[in-house]
């Protein structure tokens, strides 16, 4: 395992504890994880 993968399953495990992901459920790769933070994480009527 490199260190670049280490480092990045940790950013998402914390990402994932964050927003109340399953770590399974965050990408690995900075591209995939900037878009897929950028997605609604709370439904509309929920956050009104």
């Amino acid at each position: 395992m490199s260190g670049r993968h280490t480092a990045s399953s940790t950013l998402a495990a914390c990402v994932a504890q964050l927003v109340g992901a399953g770590a399974a459920e965050v990408p690995l790769e900075e591209g995939e994880l900037r878009i897929w933070l950028a997605e609604p994480l709370v439904p509309a009527q929920v956050a009104a």
